[in-house]
Parts: C-alpha cells; sequence; structure tokens
C-alpha cells in the first residue's frame, strides 16, 4: 500500500476524480462520486439528503452489542431523495464482482463499495483480529501494471493504493456475518437535474423523525435489533448487567460503545456526537441556503444534542477502566440518567422535525 500525492504519477486514476477529506465513510466515498459525476455538495448535506441520522441499539448473539446512530437505508434514502436511480450490485462470487468493477473503471466510473476494512492494510490502527465488513471506500482507479487499484478512504487525506489481493479479500469477506460485503457496489444513474432543496426539505426531516420514533416490531426485537427512542431504553437496561463481565471484556465494550458515539478518545467515524454532528452541519447548511430560522434553531438543538451524546462516551470510556465495584456502579447510575436525559431531548427533536413546514 502507498499513498498517492498531487506531484506522483496519476496514471491509472479517474481524470477528474476528487478526494475530499470525510468524518464518515459512507458519506465522504458518496460525496466524492457525486462530486465526480457534476453533482458537487458537503459531506453533510448527503449525510442529510439520506435522512442519515437514527436510534439503533443492536445486540445479535454471538457479537458484542452496541448503540448507532445511522440509517442503514442512507444510501437508498439519499437516492429516493434526489431522484437518483440506484442499483445495489452484489454478488458471491469472486470474479463476477472484479469483473463488474474493472469494466467501471475501464470505462472511468468511479465506484462507492463495501469492504471489510479490517483486509485494508493502510488500516495501521486496528487490531490484528478486527473485521468489519460494512466500511465504505470509493475506487477511482486501476493500475494493471502492479495489480492494484486506486481508492479514497475517510479522512485520509491522500488517494491511497490498494493491491487486487486486499481488494479481493476484503470484498469477499465473510467474518462479519452480519454486514458481509459480498462484493458490493453501489451504482447511480443520475438525472438530468436535482430537485430544490425547498421542495424535499420537508419530506427529509419527517421521514429522520419517523426513524427517531420508530419502534422494532417483535421479530426484530427478538433478533436483538431495538430501534429509535426505545433502544435508548434497553441499552439503559442492560448497563446493569455489564459489570459481570471480565474487566478485559468490560474495557472492550466500553471503548467500542465509546468509539461508536463520539471522537474524542477512539474514533469510529461519526463525525461525534453520535452523528449528530453532521446532522447539525446539514441544518445549518439549509438555513443558509433557504433562509430559514427554525432551521438554524433545530442546528443548535442538535449542535447541544450532540454535546450531551460526548459526554456519554466519556462515561462509557470512564467506564471501562478499572475500577472498584462502587465506583462502577456510581458511573452506570450516572450514565443511565444521562442516556434517560437523552431519550427525552431525542424524542422532542424527532417531534420537531415532523412538526417542520417550509
Amino acid at each position: 500500500m502507498s499513498e498517492i500525492h498531487e506531484k506522483d504519477n496519476l496514471k491509472g486514476i479517474i481524470k477528474g476524480f476528487r478526494h475530499e477529506v470525510g468524518v464518515h465513510c459512507t458519506s465522504s466515498a458518496v460525496r466524492n462520486v457525486f462530486e465526480f459525476h457534476g453533482w458537487k455538495m458537503s459531506e453533510a448535506m448527503v449525510f442529510g439528503l439520506g435522512s442519515g441520522m437514527t436510534l439503533a441499539y443492536i445486540k445479535f448473539p454471538r457479537m458484542t452489542p452496541f448503540f448507532g446512530g445511522r440509517n442503514k437505508d442512507f444510501i437508498p434514502d439519499l437516492c429516493k431523495s434526489l431522484n437518483i436511480n440506484l442499483n445495489e450490485f452484489t454478488t458471491k462470487n469472486e470474479q463476477e464482482g472484479w469483473n463488474r468493477l474493472k469494466q467501471r473503471l475501464n470505462n472511468n466510473i468511479p465506484s462507492a463499495i463495501n469492504i471489510d476494512m479490517g483486509y485494508l492494510m493502510y488500516q495501521t490502527d486496528l487490531a490484528d483480529d478486527y473485521h468489519f465488513g460494512g466500511h465504505t471506500i470509493a475506487v477511482c482507479g486501476l493500475n494493471p501494471e502492479n495489480n492494484s487499484v486506486y481508492v479514497t478512504d475517510t479522512h485520509f487525506p491522500n488517494i491511497l493504493q490498494v493491491s487486487y489481493n486486499e481488494l479481493a479479500k476484503g470484498r469477499n469477506s465473510t467474518f462479519d456475518k452480519f454486514m458481509a460485503p459480498n462484493n458490493l457496489i453501489f451504482e447511480f444513474t443520475f438525472p438530468s437535474t436535482l430537485p430544490e432543496l425547498s421542495t424535499i426539505i420537508e419530506e427529509i426531516l419527517h421521514r429522520t423523525g419517523n426513524y427517531l420514533l420508530s419502534k422494532s416490531g417483535r421479530m426484530l426485537r427478538l433478533m436483538g435489533i431495538h430501534t429509535g427512542v426505545a433502544g435508548i431504553n434497553t441499552l439503559t437496561k442492560d448497563l446493569a448487567k455489564w459489570v459481570k463481565l471480565s474487566d478485559e471484556k468490560l474495557k472492550f465494550r466500553c471503548e467500542q460503545q465509546g468509539g461508536f458515539i463520539g471522537t474524542k478518545t477512539v474514533n469510529y467515524g461519526t463525525g461525534g456526537g453520535l452523528f449528530r454532528y453532521l446532522f447539525t452541519e446539514f441544518l445549518q447548511e439549509c438555513s443558509n441556503e433557504l433562509e430559514n430560522e427554525e432551521l438554524k434553531t433545530l442546528s443548535s438543538f442538535y449542535q447541544s444534542l450532540g454535546e450531551k451524546w460526548e459526554i456519554c462516551a466519556d462515561l462509557f470510556f470512564e467506564l471501562g477502566t478499572n475500577h472498584t465495584n462502587e465506583e462502577q456502579a456510581r458511573i452506570i447510575r450516572t450514565t443511565q440518567t444521562k442516556l434517560q436525559e437523552i431519550r427525552e431531548l431525542e424524542e422532542e427533536g424527532a417531534r420537531k422535525l415532523l412538526n417542520f413546514k417550509i
């Protein structure tokens, strides 16, 4: 693996492709692809237009539970908002997956793809046994002379070179059962024009509000999926059981959960505040473009909410360090109180989004 700087030989990189550093893998990769096709917008705008913000507590069997804040249908919702045709190509056949991607690159079409980041050699901060198959990168060229492709990835400032071997292993990984990449390529067909923001903002905010209030049905809850503000209640109840874990498991779980929320200690690509800061930027941009004071007020609300989620992240990191039983009990009580305060604010925010009128 190597980084490609502007002064380097750019042979094989699709002409006109530009990378912009981002905070979340999917929204930043999609932003890069959109700009190449002539639709330049900020990562925050891409995230918000896709109703990217949500609430979900996932506790699948034999997996470390985590609380997340991004809508799994973010890309389909984004395309629906903008009248973009989306084809999510998948295959379990390695050669078929490569042929599809190579054909697009040979036709000078950069692609957002999913990959198991554990196979990406430039991800040097990951544990040796770490695997996550839902990571998104943009592939922007190929170099058959040294059997490699060019990619961009979130906060890495330069275009990166990845071997075919890395790419194939990552795209066909089965380590992450519930997030296996299956050679996924997000294939976009763009309309001649995109809709005006003023004509779609209500629908987008209403959809986001509904996601925040949605509650998983019985079958999904049995599977371990708890969505919406109700998911905060489930996490709050579960915290009392965490102290029964070994010190090592408790530390790992708390660091992971803190990383899924904030960016201060561990950065899992949320942009901070459980994606609330990214949504805040979206609302600020919309407020400026539409000259709408209500959107400005909403952005301030979610900025404050993001700060409260950051406090929770700090509490999780604190819980994960070695403490006496009494200290752990105190931290859990404090965290539970903070989570219930946040739950009320998340519900209030969702109502504000549902009631928004342009």
